[in-house]
């Protein structure tokens, strides 16, 4: 993951980190909207990953982002896993995976993610965003430029 966009004040309460997460999500579908799916598992759009291979990642995350959030709450830091390692790993273990496997795993992975949150929405907000901001909204951001970089470089 790279770094993270430039610093955002903390969120009022849980709702308004879920809308933060909500509309880079909104973002990040948009910028994959109305690739043909025949197109979906071309390389290129992440360094050698297809959107398919994206798809899963970003679901992988969202996953990442409640371990995350979870070990925050127990008042435990996140774990210092080297992300590389941790991408690497996920990306084998999906090998195989079609384009309609990998976009259900990021849709459930996300809707588990809101929902989880909904969960703790009486907690302190600030500490959930900093524990996962950078597996949620500022990675969906992240991959934004990825995307539209491919479909400009191959004109999807």
């Amino acid at each position: 993951m790279a770094e993270p966009s430039p610093t955002r004040p903390a969120p009022a309460d849980v709702y308004a980190l879920i809308a933060r997460i909500d509309e880079a999500w909104r973002e990040f579908l948009a910028a994959s909207d109305g690739i043909p799916e025949e197109r979906s598992e071309e390389p290129g759009v992440a360094g050698a990953w297809s959107l398919a291979n994206l798809y899963g990642h970003i679901g992988f995350w969202d996953q990442q982002a409640i371990r995350d959030a979870e070990s925050a709450l127990a008042g435990r830091p996140n774990a210092n896993d080297d992300w590389q390692e941790l991408n690497d790993a996920d990306h084998a273990a999906r090998q195989g995976q079609t384009l309609p496997e990998e976009r259900a795993a990021m849709h459930q992975a996300h809707a588990a993610l809101i929902a989880y949150l909904e969960g703790v929405s009486h907690l302190d907000a600030a500490a959930l965003d900093e524990a996962i901001k950078a597996s949620s909204y500022d990675h969906y951001e992240e991959h934004i430029p990825d995307i539209s970089g491919w479909r400009g470089r191959n004109g999807v």
